[in-house]
C-alpha cells in the first residue's frame, strides 16, 4: 500500500475541509444565554454530552455530540442571520486560547457551502434527542462551546472545552480505524460499498503493511465479526483510489435478505484486526422489486424560517432507483406530486454528496437511509401548509411512495 499510503493525507484531507465564518457582534449567534455545561444541565432545558473527539489530525478534529431537550414545548428551531447569509441551528463555536473572556466568536453555519461541517446523524421520534457530527479545521488549541439553538429564541451553550490538532511522533500516533461502510449499488446476489481510513492520521508510515476490506453477517446474527468467516479484501481497491477510499462487492447473498455489512483494517499482518461500526443493508428482490420494507420514506422536523419559508426534515431509504425523493405540499391537504414539489434529487447528488443552498444539513443512517434537511421558499406569510415526504418511480413501475401527513403555518408579517 506504499504508494496509496504516500498520498493518503492529502486525498484524506481534501474529503474532509471546512470553513468556519465569524460572528463578532453583539446580536450574533454567539450571544445566546450563555450558561451552559457541557456534559450536564443548561438551564433546566438542555443537555450537552460532548465527550472526546473521536478523530485527530495535525490540523482537523471530528466530534460526534449529543443533545436531550428536556422540556416538550422547546423544539430545534433555525436562527438566520442577515449580514452572514447562514443558518444556524446546532454546531460548535471556538475561539483561540487567551481569549477566555469572551464567547466562542467562530460559527460553521449548517448552509455553509464547504458541505462538511455540522450535521444531525439522528433524532429521535418527539425530536427530544440528538447525535450530531462536527468537523473543524484548526491550527492551534482553541476554547470551544457546543450550541444549539431552540424554539425560545436562544442559543444554549455547553461548558467550555478544548479542542486541538494532534501533535507528537506520527509513528506513534494511533487510534486508526474505518469509517462505517456506504451503499454504492446492489443486485438480487450482491452488496457494492465503500469506505475510507479514520484516525490521528500525519503520515502514511503507520499503514505500510495495512491490509482492508469488509465483512458481514445476515441481520439477525447481530454486529459482523472476524470469526464468522465472510471476509473479503479490498487492499488492491484502496490503492487502485490512492487511499482515498476502497470499495468491495459482497456476492452470494440471498434475494431480497438485509445484511449487517462492517469495513475492517489491519496494520500488519500480525496485528488484531480494527472493526468499523456496521450498516444495515438489503440485496434486492431479484428480477421482480416489490415495496414494503425495501424503500420508504419519513417526515421529521418541520419549522418556520421565516414569513415565506420553511425547513423540512425528511429520511428516505430506496434500492429500487427513484426518480424522485422529497417533500410534495399544498394549502389544502393531502398533497402529491401534482401540487408544489421539492426534488431532492435536483438539489443534491447522491454520490458525491455535494448540494445547494437550499439545503440546510444531509447525513447517512446506520441502517443505509439518508437525511436531509431542506429549505422551502417562496411561501405565502400567515399561511398553513401540508407537507408529506413522498418516493416516486418511472412510469409503469412502482406506486409512488407517501409519508404521513403534516401540517405548519408561516408566520405573520
Amino acid at each position: 500500500m506504499k504508494k496509496v499510503l504516500s498520498t493518503l493525507m492529502t486525498a484524506f484531507f481534501a474529503v474532509f475541509t471546512v470553513m468556519m465564518v465569524s460572528c463578532n457582534d453583539d446580536d450574533k449567534p454567539n450571544n445566546g444565554n450563555g450558561n451552559g455545561n457541557g456534559n450536564g444541565n443548561n438551564d433546566g432545558t438542555v443537555v450537552f454530552d460532548i465527550g472526546e473527539a473521536y478523530w485527530q489530525s495535525a490540523d482537523e478534529v471530528h466530534y460526534n455530540w449529543t443533545v436531550s431537550i428536556t422540556d416538550s414545548k422547546f423544539k430545534l428551531s433555525s436562527f438566520f442571520d442577515n449580514d452572514e447569509e447562514r443558518y444556524y441551528s446546532f454546531g460548535i463555536g471556538y475561539f483561540p486560547v487567551g481569549a477566555e473572556n469572551n464567547k466562542p466568536q467562530y460559527f460553521n453555519g449548517s448552509n455553509d457551502q464547504s458541505k462538511v461541517h455540522h450535521e444531525m446523524l439522528s433524532a429521535n421520534a418527539d425530536s427530544t434527542e440528538f447525535l450530531f457530527h462536527s468537523t473543524m479545521k484548526i491550527d492551534n488549541r482553541k476554547e470551544a462551546r457546543a450550541y444549539v439553538y431552540l424554539s425560545d429564541g436562544k442559543f444554549h451553550y455547553s461548558d467550555v472545552f478544548y479542542i486541538e490538532p494532534q501533535g507528537g511522533d506520527p509513528d506513534t500516533l494511533g487510534n486508526f480505524g474505518v469509517a462505517m461502510p456506504t451503499f454504492v449499488s446492489s443486485t438480487s446476489k450482491s452488496i457494492t460499498v465503500k469506505s475510507h481510513f479514520t484516525g490521528n492520521i500525519t503520515s502514511p508510515e503507520p499503514f505500510k503493511n495495512a491490509t482492508c476490506g469488509f465483512i458481514w453477517c445476515a441481520e439477525n446474527e447481530g454486529g459482523p465479526t472476524i470469526d464468522g468467516g465472510k471476509i473479503i479484501d479490498c487492499t488492491q481497491s484502496a490503492w487502485q483510489n490512492n487511499g482515498q477510499y476502497f470499495e468491495g462487492t459482497i456476492e452470494g447473498l440471498e434475494d431480497g435478505y438485509k445484511y449487517n455489512i462492517a469495513a475492517w483494517l489491519r496494520m500488519t499482518p500480525e496485528s488484531d484486526y480494527i472493526i468499523g461500526d456496521w450498516r444495515t443493508m438489503k440485496a434486492q428482490d431479484g428480477g421482480n422489486p416489490e415495496q414494503g420494507d425495501t424503500d420508504w420514506v419519513n417526515l421529521g422536523l418541520i419549522v418556520p424560517m421565516s414569513s415565506t419559508s420553511i425547513s423540512v426534515t425528511m429520511t428516505g431509504y430506496f434500492d429500487n432507483n427513484p426518480i424522485g425523493l422529497g417533500v410534495v405540499y399544498n394549502t389544502t391537504g393531502n398533497p402529491t406530486t401534482s401540487d408544489s414539489v421539492y426534488n431532492a434529487f435536483d438539489h443534491i447528488n447522491m454520490q458525491t454528496g455535494e448540494y445547494d443552498a437550499t439545503v440546510l444539513s444531509i447525513s447517512e443512517n446506520k441502517d443505509g437511509s439518508r437525511t436531509a434537511t431542506v429549505l422551502l421558499s417562496g411561501l405565502k406569510p400567515g399561511t398553513t401548509y401540508y407537507f408529506r415526504s413522498y418516493m416516486q418511480f418511472s412510469a409503469g413501475t412502482l406506486p409512488t411512495i407517501y409519508s404521513e401527513q403534516k401540517s405548519e403555518s408561516t408566520p405573520s408579517n
